[in-house]
Formats: C-alpha cells, sequence, structure tokens
C-alpha cells in the first residue's frame, strides 16, 4: 500500500477523475481535533491557538497495488496565536466508499 496527498478544495478531493466528497469526515474531525486538544492542554489551547483556522487541507490517500483508494486521512493546518505559525493537525482514518470517506469500524487517530 503507498500514500499519496491530494488538496481538498470545497470540501472535496480528485482523485484519478473521480472527486470525493470529505464534508462529514471534515465535521467529525474537528470536532475530535479540538476535543483532543482541549483534553490535552486545555489551559494553554485558547491562548496559543486559533481555533477558527483550524482547515482542512490536503488528504493522504492510502491507495493498493491496483491504485485503488482504500483509506484517505484529512491534514488540517491551525494557527498558533503566540509564535505565528501554522501547525499541522492529523484527522482520523476513514474508508473511501464509493464517492466519500465513512469512518472506519476500529480505527481511529486523531493527531494533535
Amino acid at each position: 500500500m503507498k500514500t499519496e496527498e491530494y488538496p481538498i478544495v470545497n470540501n472535496r478531493f480528485d482523485y484519478n477523475g473521480k472527486t470525493y466528497d470529505c464534508k462529514f469526515a471534515i465535521r467529525r474531525d474537528k470536532e475530535l481535533i479540538l476535543q483532543e486538544a482541549e483534553i490535552s492542554h486545555k489551559d494553554s489551547f485558547d491562548d496559543s491557538y486559533d481555533r477558527e483556522t483550524l482547515n482542512p487541507q490536503n488528504v493522504r490517500v492510502f491507495v493498493d497495488n491496483k491504485g485503488n483508494p482504500i483509506f484517505g486521512m484529512i491534514l488540517y493546518t491551525i494557527r498558533n496565536k503566540v509564535w505565528n505559525y501554522n501547525r499541522v493537525a492529523c484527522g482520523d482514518y476513514y474508508q473511501i466508499h464509493k464517492d466519500r470517506l465513512i469512518p472506519h469500524p476500529y480505527q481511529a487517530s486523531i493527531c494533535w
């Protein structure tokens, strides 16, 4: 299995001429990322980061040997207000089913 990255535009990405919808995954990821950030460093999170800038940038697509997309993971950026840079956060793993990303039944990994 190999990985490739593609830009997300209007909550979608294109792969091999087909468009995939990421709206559900983005909404779910943003909730989970912000929740994890609050749990891990609640006292400093809002002082350090602008939560309104958490936005999807790319999707990492995991493809099989035939080039078929199997899984997707959305990569986000969020602005650090103190040091004025954008930090990367990873969303969950999603199965790619038909034209959308759907939650994986047993694999979850939010990277904050």
